[in-house]
C-alpha cells in the first residue's frame, strides 16, 4: 500500500501540534512497512527529499498579500489553483498512491478533495484545526461585510464538497467531530475519532512520577508551552501572573510568535518569569520534567491540545481552559483540571490551588492508569486499518 499525506507544513518546518502529529503518523506507518509520501507547500522551491524513510514533496505557495485585490486573489486561489494542481498531478503520477490523507489545508484549496476523487483515489480528511470554520487569516484588509459574505459562501461550498468527495473523516476529539458534523460537514463520510499520540515510554513515565511524588519544596514551578499568540491565551496568563504576590512560584514560557516582545518584557519586569524561546524536543522534555504544573490557557477551541498528553507523559498535571477538546482529553487522562477560559479569576484560583503538593499528586498519579491509550503505536494501527478499508472499498467500487 502507498499512502500520500497532505499537510501545509512538514518537518523541519514545525509550526505547532499539527506538524508533530503528522510527523508521528508518517514515520509510524513507514515503520509498519507502508510506503509513505508527504506533500507540502512549505518549500522555497519545488523539491523532493527523504526523511526517516518518508518521501517529502515540497511545493511553494506565496502567502504575501497587500490590499483587497490581493486578498480576493488569494481567496480565489484557495478554490482552485491550476499551477499547484499541475505540480501535484506530476507527483501523483510518480508516486501513485492508493489512499490520500489530507490534514491541514491552510491556504490549500478544499478542491483538493475533488482533485483526488476524480482520480478515483479515496480521500481521508483529518480535522487538525479550525481552518474549515475560519478559512481566512485573522488579520485581513478586506472590508468586514465582504469578508463575512465570502466566508458564508465558502462554508456552504465546503459542505457540498465534503459530502461528495470525502470517503472518511477523522478527528482527534469527539468534540471536534460533533462540532463539524453539526455545521454540515462530512455528513456522508465514514467517521473515526483517533486521538493525537505520543511515543510513550511507560517505564520512564512511571519513574518520573515516582520522583515527582518525592518533591516537598514549597517552590512550585509552572510551565507554558505553545505559540505566543493571543488565541492561545498567553496574554491572559501574563495578566493573571502579574496579580499574584507569591514569591515561591515561577513561570517558564517556551515558544515563539508575534507576542514574543511582550513576553520578554514581562520576564524582564518579573523575576519569577523565565522565557526560553523555541526549544528542541530534547530540551523541552527537560522543561516538562522540571515543571510541577503545565498551563494551557487557550481562548479558542483547540481540536485536541497535544501539549496536555506531552505534559502528562512527563508526570506534569495540567490546568487547561474549558475550550474545544481540552476538557475531553483531561477527562480521559485524569491528569488535570479545567478553568473557565474567559475568567481571569478562575484561572488565578486554579493556579493557587496547585500550590499545594497534595493537589499536584492527586492529579498526577492517575496519569499512569490512562496515558497508554495515547501510545503512538495504537494510533498507527487505527490509521492503517482505516487506510486498508478505504483502499479495499475503492477497489470494490
Amino acid at each position: 500500500m502507498k499512502v500520500l499525506i497532505i499537510n501545509y507544513y512538514y518537518y523541519p518546518n514545525m509550526v505547532g501540534g499539527t506538524e508533530q502529529s503528522v510527523k508521528l503518523l508518517a514515520e509510524g506507518i513507514v515503520d509498519d512497512g507502508i510506503e509513505t509520501a508527504v506533500f507540502t507547500y512549505d518549500g522555497n522551491e519545488i523539491s523532493q527529499d527523504n526523511i526517516e524513510g518518508v518521501v517529502i514533496f515540497r511545493d511553494t505557495y506565496n502567502t504575501e498579500s497587500k490590499g483587497v485585490r490581493s486578498q480576493l486573489m488569494r481567496c480565489y486561489n484557495t478554490f482552485w489553483n491550476s499551477k499547484h494542481y499541475a505540480n501535484l498531478d506530476t507527483i501523483v503520477s510518480h508516486f501513485n498512491p492508493d489512499v490520500v490523507n489530507v490534514n491541514n489545508l491552510f491556504y490549500m484549496s478544499p478542491s483538493i478533495w475533488r482533485f483526488f476523487s476524480k482520480k478515483k483515489i479515496p480521500v481521508i480528511h483529518t480535522i487538525r484545526d479550525q481552518w474549515l470554520e475560519f478559512p481566512f487569516p485573522m488579520k485581513t484588509r478586506c472590508p468586514k461585510i465582504l469578508l463575512s459574505s465570502l466566508t458564508f459562501v465558502w462554508q456552504r461550498f465546503i459542505c457540498r464538497l465534503s459530502n461528495k468527495y470525502i470517503s472518511y473523516v477523522t478527528a482527534p476529539s469527539q468534540y471536534m467531530m460533533e462540532k463539524f458534523i453539526s455545521m454540515g460537514y462530512f455528513r456522508n463520510a465514514k467517521r473515526a475519532v483517533i486521538p493525537n499520540s505520543i511515543n510513550l515510554d511507560i517505564d520512564e513515565t512511571r519513574r518520573i512520577i515516582a520522583e515527582k511524588n518525592l518533591r516537598s519544596s514549597s517552590d512550585i514551578h509552572y510551565l507554558y508551552v505553545g505559540q505566543l499568540v493571543k488565541h492561545k491565551g498567553i496574554l491572559n496568563l501574563l495578566e493573571v501572573w502579574s496579580s499574584l504576590p507569591d514569591k515561591d512560584i515561577t513561570l517558564t514560557i517556551c515558544g515563539d510568535g508575534p507576542l514574543k516582545e511582550m513576553v520578554l518584557s514581562a520576564s524582564e519586569n518579573d523575576s519569577r518569569i523565565r522565557y526560553t524561546g523555541q526549544l528542541t524536543k530534547e530540551v523541552l522534555k527537560e522543561q516538562y520534567i522540571a515543571a510541577d504544573i503545565l498551563i494551557v490557557p487557550s481562548i479558542w477551541e483547540e481540536t485536541f491540545g497535544r501539549v496536555i498528553i506531552e505534559g502528562n507523559q512527563y508526570g506534569t498535571p495540567v490546568i487547561g481552559s474549558n475550550r474545544g477538546g481540552i476538557p475531553e482529553v483531561l477527562s480521559e487522562t485524569g491528569g488535570g483540571i479545567t478553568f473557565q477560559y474567559d475568567s481571569l479569576y478562575d484561572l488565578k484560583h486554579k493556579i493557587l490551588l496547585f500550590k499545594n503538593r497534595d493537589v499536584i499528586r492527586y492529579y498526577m498519579n492517575p496519569i499512569l492508569d490512562n496515558i497508554e491509550k495515547y501510545q503512538n503505536s495504537n494510533n498507527i494501527d487505527r490509521y492503517i486499518q482505516l487506510y486498508s478499508e478505504a483502499g479495499e472499498n475503492s477497489l470494490i467500487k
